[in-house]
């Protein structure tokens, strides 16, 4: 995408806030978004990254009724939160109709770091790129050195070692067209025998064994999808760092405090 198409681009952003809090933390709360970090709930940290991002300009959060609840006041549209994930991607997209969204930024409700800097260097190159999908990806030597001592899940590829953001852009279309597809690759992400059956198995080894590369990657993402996808790799660690146990909430206090 070029600069004036960049320019011509329509963001809004769905805030996926649902998610029962690991059974450790389960005292505290019962949806993830809700978990007291710093004295607020992590969704309150989303919700003010993202009015401070420039490049969106409507949002709403599909979330349980306690969670919507819990924010009387929110300006963002409310959605009930739907049985699968597809499910409130869609119903979260056609709550933004209005705004004639060209693409849509998704991403999930627990993440307490993030920053409207970081969304606006992920969505400024996700538009930039043209793709009709990408997905942050961040180096395992920038997670360390912003949160020395947490644990992140990484995967090892032939470009280096990665972990996963917790967004996506997509373009407003994408799920109209491949929303079957995507609830089909959600599902397997945990099952190597079903994700063997999407992706093929020479994907599936070359994964294993770290030998695949980005680029490739991406090829078998666009091979499947039918558009192009794209990796965007990212230096803001923020992105990526939900609160799944204990020790993430302390890495997460410790980080506010400095």
């Amino acid at each position: 995408m070029k600069a004036g198409m960049l320019a011509h681009a329509r963001v809004c952003a769905v805030v996926l806030a649902g998610g029962r809090v690991p059974k450790k933390l389960a005292g505290l709360c019962a949806y993830r978004p809700l978990l007291p970090i710093g004295g607020r709930p992590m969704l309150a940290y989303v919700l003010e990254a993202l009015r401070a991002t420039p490049l969106v300009r409507a949002s709403a959060v599909v979330a349980p009724g306690a969670v919507l609840d819990a924010f009387p006041d929110m300006p963002e549209t409310k959605v009930p939160a739907g049985e699968t994930i597809v499910e409130n991607m869609r119903n979260g997209a056609a709550a933004l109709g209005a705004a004639e969204p060209t693409h849509l930024l998704f991403l999930t409700g627990d993440l307490p770091l993030i920053t409207g800097h970081a969304l606006t260097g992920y969505l400024t190159a996700s538009l930039a790129s043209g793709a009709a999908l990408t997905y942050p990806i961040i180096p395992r030597q920038a997670c360390e050195e912003r949160f020395p001592g947490a644990k992140r899940t990484y995967v090892r590829i032939s470009d280096g070692i990665f972990t996963g953001g917790n967004a996506v852009v997509a373009t407003a279309d994408l799920l109209t067209d491949k929303g079957a597809l995507i609830q089909r690759l959600y599902d397997a992400r945990k099952e190597p025998l079903k994700l063997a059956g999407i992706l093929g198995w020479p994907t599936v080894w070359g994964m294993l064994g770290g030998t695949l590369t980005i680029v490739e990657l991406e090829a078998v993402a666009a091979r499947i999808m039918g558009a192009p996808i794209k990796a965007i790799i990212t230096l803001y660690p923020e992105i990526g760092f939900d609160v799944d146990k204990p020790a993430d909430a302390a890495a997460v206090e410790r980080a506010l405090a400095r």
